[in-house]
């Protein structure tokens, strides 16, 4: 797998262009660049592996593109011939390193596009609270092992909880609010629906009626396991969506098991409302308990997943960066000013009040060529 990158720049800005473009040719990384030239702008295109996608894109960013000028467009290529790993640009520079590293991931910015997709607030995550909601409750309410674990395949809850740890890592207060807030309202309606199932049940069974299902997680015997298991699928979750591997989210769904505690939380209190309220000393209150514990439940598993997502993100260097943060201001850019630092001091502006854009344009087009491919691309 590789990536093909594009840098769009104005064109009108001669020394970014310049810079931006003895970046690329100095990078070792950096495979068949292309340089187009459009009415308005220019286009730096270049092929890179998976693996250094990521350190390409940064060092870009950090000269400013994307967030002091141009943009960055990221494409997912299924190969490229020759393989780019054996490519004859690799053998430029210091010597390979060592294959193992945990910084390799996607860019932030992929992380945030994967990550936005769950902790919105929509119609499809509504939904799906309130099917898993429906199918945990009949589960559990019958004792069937495989409709709690299905009801588990259906829950969303697992999106929001990893809009927050990500808010957190990057301290992005506007994420953290919202995947807070559609995460309470996604639990509210699991519980809603819990408590709606027992009331039903309540009201035609007079008798004790909690399955094994339901006492398992009513227990306080059964908080430290699920803190065990919580801790390490919030790890398998984390590193599922930095390294864009989903086939891992199937079994973080089931391990972690988010909702049939929430589920049960909402059984138990309604059956304990109709059958131990109002209460009176020396009153049994077995069920009431077992609803606080299976919140409890629930609660401590999710700290241990959010626990669990931060250690990697943090591994993965998940972390704030100003030209993410601040908004993009648009703003009529000067050509005679450079916005950039000079590259090994030997790169200064070169343009004046006085050039016209067309002589700007020909001199650019002098030093470098419109459509240029290196020479290693040509080499099979």
């Amino acid at each position: 797998m590789a990536r093909e990158i594009g840098v769009t720049i104005a064109k009108h800005l001669d020394a970014e262009l310049r810079t931006v473009n003895d970046h690329l040719e100095d990078n070792v990384h950096v495979h068949n660049l292309v340089v187009l030239e459009g009415k308005d702008n220019v286009l730096l295109q270049f092929q890179t592996t998976n693996r250094r996608a990521r350190e390409c894109i940064e060092s870009l960013q950090l000269l400013g593109v994307g967030s002091a000028f141009g943009s960055i467009e990221i494409f997912e290529l299924k190969s490229v011939i020759p393989r780019l790993s054996n490519h004859p640009t690799l053998n430029r520079g210091s010597p390979k390193g060592k294959e193992y590293n945990t910084s390799i991931s996607l860019t932030l910015e992929e992380i945030y596009e994967t990550v936005e997709k769950g902790y919105h607030l929509t119609f499809e995550y509504l939904g799906l609270c309130a099917c898993g909601s429906i199918v945990c409750a009949v589960g559990l309410v019958t004792n069937s092992d495989p409709t709690v674990v299905a009801s588990m395949l259906l829950s969303p809850l697992m999106g929001p909880i990893l809009g927050i740890t990500l808010g957190s890592a990057c301290r992005d207060a506007t994420v953290t609010i919202k995947a807070i807030k559609n995460e309470f309202i996604g639990v509210f309606i699991t519980l809603l629906f819990g408590i709606i199932t027992g009331l039903i049940v309540a009201v035609y069974e007079d008798e004790d009626w909690s399955t094994d299902e339901m006492l398992m997680r009513g227990l306080v015997s059964g908080l430290a396991p699920g803190v065990i298991i919580a801790l390490p699928c919030g790890v398998a979750l984390a590193i599922s969506v930095t390294s864009a591997d989903g086939t891992i989210l199937v079994g973080v769904a089931i391990a972690a098991a988010l909702l049939p505690p929430i589920v049960n939380a909402g059984l138990e209190l309604s059956f304990g409302m109709i059958k131990e309220l109002p209460y009176h000393e020396g009153s049994p209150t077995t069920h009431l308990q077992r609803s606080a514990n299976s919140f409890v439940l629930f609660l401590l598993n999710w700290i241990a997943i959010y626990i669990g997502c931060l250690i990697v993100f943090a591994m993965k260097r998940v972390r704030p960066r100003i030209f993410h943060m601040a908004p993009r201001k648009e703003r009529e850019y000067d050509s005679s000013a450079q916005l950039l630092p000079d590259r090994n001091t030997a790169v200064s502006t070169t343009s004046s009040s006085s050039k016209t854009n067309e002589k700007i344009n020909e001199d650019y087009s002098e030093s470098t060529p419109l459509i240029r491919r290196d020479s290693a691309s040509l080499v099979m």
